[in-house]
């Protein structure tokens, strides 16, 4: 349950099919007063259960004038993901196409946030479903709630594993709160970001906790070949950030203290992108080895090994 920011309506949301009496699935408002009659409530947004498959909402959280909703579903083709309704009238704003059970949302400075076991994400400009499955158990969209500029899925893919005890739905975080600072996250995970920690955790903006981690690995050496003319080709594969979606690449010539072209390239987990540079003006029967800088919009850098060295012909 959830109140209406004027205190007026409870928003109800489960695993039901009526409401007072009346047709509601899975999501529905009553009065906050008297006999707790129904209210307003103009949209359908979680699908009416089909034989053995359905959908229920698992977690609701208010912002304004607008409830937004996570969803789990059981049999394909479900809805899972998360929703936005207006709590005056039950009109749906809008509606994310992510696959794969969603247990919390909280809000917090415009951006939805949300614990759930996402595998397949293609439908919104994210990663495909894959075999094995990538999961991501915490996702970001805007909470923008109306005009041309609906939800959007955002650059934050934190690592968070699930727990012994979650062989099942593999899905990790199961609780989040937040102060409009610090973002908890609780479940039955035992690692973030790689590191030991049991059941409960907290994230926070960079205005309270500087970004202090590099891209990720593996990362390898870049490819070089001859070209001809005092040329040499650097090609190398680009890695990712979980939470900056740009990052500068840097090539670095026979590890030098500054590099000799710089290019800032887009990427995430499910696109790496494959990158080039001609190195030109080498001397003829030079031989030159190169490694490439990934640097993040806070200076956190990661370097790939060195390359082979490679003659100019």
């Amino acid at each position: 349950m959830a109140l209406s920011s004027d205190g007026t309506r409870v928003i109800v949301g489960g695993d039901f099919d009526h409401l007072n009496g009346s047709t509601e699935n899975a999501i529905g408002a009553v009065s906050a007063t008297g006999n707790g009659a129904l209210t307003q409530w103009n949209s359908r947004p979680i699908p009416a259960r089909v034989g053995t498959r359905y959908s229920g909402v698992t977690s609701l959280a208010v912002s304004g004038p607008t409830v937004y909703a996570g969803a789990y579903g059981e049999g394909g083709g479900v809805f899972d993901g998360r929703l936005a309704v207006d709590t005056n009238t039950g009109n749906l704003l809008w509606k994310d196409t992510c696959l794969g059970a969603t247990t919390t949302v909280a809000v917090q400075n415009g951006v939805v946030y949300s614990g759930s076991h996402a595998h397949d994400c293609s439908s919104m400009g994210g990663w495909p479903q894959t075999s094995p499955a990538t999961y991501q158990r915490l996702l970001a969209e805007t909470a923008s709630s109306g005009g041309a500029a609906k939800n959007q899925l955002l650059h934050w893919f934190p690592q968070i594993n699930y727990g012994p005890a979650d062989s099942y739905y593999k899905q990790g975080p199961w609780a989040m709160a937040n102060d409009n600072s610090y973002l908890w996250v609780g479940g039955e995970f035992t690692q973030v970001g790689g590191v030991a920690q049991q059941g409960l955790t907290r994230f926070a903006p960079t205005s309270v906790a500087p970004d202090v981690d590099p891209a990720e690995v593996p990362y390898a050496a870049p490819t070089v070949t001859e070209a001809g003319g005092g040329k040499l080709k650097v090609t190398w594969k680009t890695t990712w950030d979980r939470d900056n979606a740009n990052l500068r690449y840097g090539v670095v010539r026979d590890n030098a203290a500054t590099s000799v072209h710089t290019t800032t390239v887009a990427s995430n987990f499910w696109t790496l992108p494959s990158v080039s540079f001609t190195d030109s003006g080498l001397v003829t029967g030079s031989s030159h080895y190169y490694r490439v800088r990934a640097v993040d919009p806070f200076g956190n850098a990661r370097s790939t090994p060195n390359s082979a060295s490679v003659v100019v012909s």
